[in-house]
């Protein structure tokens, strides 16, 4: 059958969600130790991390002011999401710390453990489905872990189900793979060089715990510069004649164990006999634990020289076990816990994440990036996202001034609009959205994520058209953006900006040499439904990806000539009332073969003929009514006072044909753009009877 351990598969996987737990060990000249209060030149952690309880004392074991112990943490939420009871996990900060919790199966056939005979030098060991011995069987493990002054620091702490004996003992091997290959049964990870397991030996009664540390290595452990020491500052075996830590064994197996308590790299403790402690953060409430039922342990990961400096390496899966005895070569593997993916590495990570707006399906636009972030494998090349798009830089050396930058995406249609980079631990000394570029400095264990976010630019179009029905001459018009001028032309004239920010933008027109807006009714119509009348200008708002076409139509306004003709020596006042709300035009005193001569009709565009809204076909525009009109000249008063004893006759040619009429007034129902009407009016006095009655 296949175990896919939830118990700490869920240990370790809550790890990977939850908490940035970087196991960074260096080589430091000097006793640096992650002990709660360490001399100088040491990193003091200032957690009671062996003081065998979980509530803050406020002072180290050994002496000193403390910051915090695990009860700190609470209270906490147990998730049961994707981890039911008992397997739920939960995590949770304090004073810089960051903390995890997993809860095990206890005292239950369904457990997970290795089968019989395991030992902990076997690769891809055989699982099985049972109960873990009394002694052996876990409820749960904390974590936690913290970056202090260029030194990562772990806390571990586990509890265990109540002891049959007060001098049970206590062993538990944590292990971490590179995980480039699993096992046959998918589980477990094939072992690689290099892999790290540590350790925790309680023998029981007054004993010390003890922390060990081994590498895995390989045949070439003699000639390999990773195992013998070459390229680490301490090798991955002791003894070249008997290199596994099992002296009976042959590579690939895992090296000579490496004592780190009494390095002074670590420090731990068991609870006692008569030692109940509380725990604030179980699973189901607060929780008393017995005898030789809880322990802890501080360990200055940085300080063992695990690896080397100026290099990173990184471990991908992690689970715990587990074992019969603290003799690695008799001791057999019992209750696992995992495993979970899970990364440790003694770098910091770079994370560069892309943003569109707006969100582009599909994801088609590549954007470009550059940093000086260095790796094992030396600087980073230039590299690409596409919207949703996620880079992830492990193995970055610690450094500082060191940059991201996003190369000008307006090539691509789009601007940067804003970096956040708050989802990281790490923040950045400036974040500048005018250069694309984000400064920053990185230690191990640290975290910068940060959001780059694009607003797409927008395209904007315009186009003139010109409707005159009598001539092809259509007019020179200026076409501005913003002010600018875009283009001069008449029918026909346009240009488009496809590079656009998002924004207001003023579309309009000037009339170049030689023409007058005055003579023409101008309609500017946009996709986007913007819209204006009689105006030479309009404001057009444009979003992220905005694609607008505008189109200002320039309609020809008619002109209108009355021609007077009268055989005596009158005169005549002729008047225009082009939009049939009175006289709006008067041409004074004109005699016998005179005229107005050609005024524009300005406010005559009959409503009917007007297209839709949204449309910009106005080819179908017709003017009119137009009444045109004289009086006996009585000078300026727009009005008419009568013609007196004459007889007048309308004659109007226009497209429409000629029109007749007579009276004082005659109208022309409709007129076409840019036509020129030519009306004339002809008077003759009225003649008396051709005889008189006498008296």
């Amino acid at each position: 059958m296949k175990f896919l351990k939830t118990p700490l598969m869920r240990v370790m996987s809550f790890l990977t969600l939850c908490i940035p737990l970087v196991l960074v060990l260096g080589l430091y000249s000097g006793q640096a130790l992650a002990i709660c209060n360490a001399a100088s030149p040491a990193v003091a952690s200032m957690f009671e991390d062996d003081d065998g309880n979980l509530a803050y004392d406020g002072q180290c074991v050994d002496g000193g002011d403390s910051d915090l112990d695990w009860n700190d943490f609470a209270p906490v939420t147990w998730i049961t999401d994707n981890f039911p009871a008992p397997y739920r996990t939960t995590t949770s900060s304090a004073e810089g710390w960051f903390f995890a919790g997993k809860e095990d199966d206890a005292v239950s056939n369904s457990d997970t453990a290795f089968a019989g005979g395991v030992k902990q030098d076997d690769n891809c060991p055989k699982l099985k489905g049972g109960k873990a011995p009394n002694k052996d069987d876990m409820t749960r493990v904390y974590l936690s872990s913290k970056t202090l002054d260029g030194h990562t620091l772990l806390n571990l702490a586990w509890a265990r189900i109540p002891q049959n004996s007060d001098t049970a003992s206590a062993h538990v091997g944590f292990e971490f793979n590179k995980a480039e290959t699993n096992c046959p049964d998918e589980v477990l990870a094939e072992r690689e060089v290099g892999d790290v397991l540590f350790v925790y030996d309680f023998e029981g009664g007054s004993d010390p715990v003890v922390l060990t540390l081994r590498r895995w290595i390989d045949e070439n452990y003699l000639t390999d510069p990773k195992q013998n020491g070459t390229d680490n500052p301490i090798s991955f075996w002791q003894d070249a004649a008997s290199p596994c830590d099992v002296d009976s064994n042959s590579p690939p197996c895992w090296g000579d164990a490496i004592d780190l308590t009494a390095l002074g790299f670590a420090e731990a403790e068991v609870n006692g006999i008569n030692n109940d402690v509380l725990d604030e953060l179980a699973p189901n409430g607060p929780e008393t634990l017995g005898n030789i039922q809880f322990g802890e342990a501080g360990i200055d990961l940085t300080a063992a020289g695990v690896f080397p400096q100026n290099s990173c390496q990184s471990f991908g899966r992690a689970f715990a076990v587990s074992r019969s005895s603290g003799n690695s070569g008799q001791a057999q593997m019992k209750d696992l816990v995992g495993p979970g993916d899970f990364v440790l590495a003694n770098c910091g990570t770079v994370i560069v994440r892309k943003e569109t707006l707006p969100d582009e399906n599909p994801n088609s636009t590549d954007f470009s990036f550059a940093t000086s972030v260095i790796t094992n494998s030396g600087a980073v090349p230039n590299f690409t996202l596409k919207d949703d798009g996620v880079n992830t830089i492990y193995d970055v050396l610690p450094d500082t001034g060191l940059t991201v930058s996003e190369v000008d995406p307006s090539g691509v249609g789009y601007d940067l609009t804003a970096i956040d980079c708050t989802a990281g631990d790490v923040t950045p000394t400036t974040a500048s959205v005018a250069t694309r570029t984000v400064t920053f400095d990185i230690g191990s264990g640290q975290i910068l994520d940060c959001t780059f976010t694009n607003t797409a630019r927008s395209a904007l179009a315009v186009e003139k058209d010109v409707l005159n029905f009598c001539s092809t001459e259509n007019g020179q018009f200026e076409l501005y953006l913003d002010n600018v001028l875009k283009d001069t032309g008449g029918d026909g004239a346009s240009f488009a900006e496809d590079s656009l920010s998002p924004g207001s933008y003023d579309v309009s027109e000037k009339a170049a040499s030689g023409t007058s807006l005055t003579s023409y009714d101008t309609f500017i119509d946009c996709d986007d439904g913007t819209s204006v009348d009689n105006a030479a200008s309009v404001a057009v708002s444009l979003g992220a990806g905005d694609d607008t076409d505008c189109t200002i139509t320039n309609i020809r306004r008619p002109t209108i000539k009355i021609t007077k003709f009268v055989n005596d020596s009158s005169t005549w006042d002729l008047l225009i009332d082009d939009g049939n709300d009175g006289f709006d035009y008067e041409a004074l005193a004109k005699g016998n073969g005179e005229s107005t001569g050609t005024p524009t009709v300005l406010t005559t565009i009959v409503s009917s003929s007007l297209p839709g809204a949204g449309s910009t076909d106005y080819t179908g525009v017709l003017y009119g009514p137009v009444v045109v009109a004289e009086e006996t000249a009585d000078g300026a008063d727009l009005s008419l006072h009568g013609i007196g004893t004459y007889t007048a006759h309308w004659e109007c040619t226009n497209s429409r044909g000629v029109s007749s009429g007579s009276g004082a007034s005659f109208s022309i129902a409709e007129l076409q753009p840019g036509e020129n009407v030519e009306c004339e009016v002809s008077n003759a006095r009225s003649l008396a009877p051709a005889c008189a009655t006498p008296e």
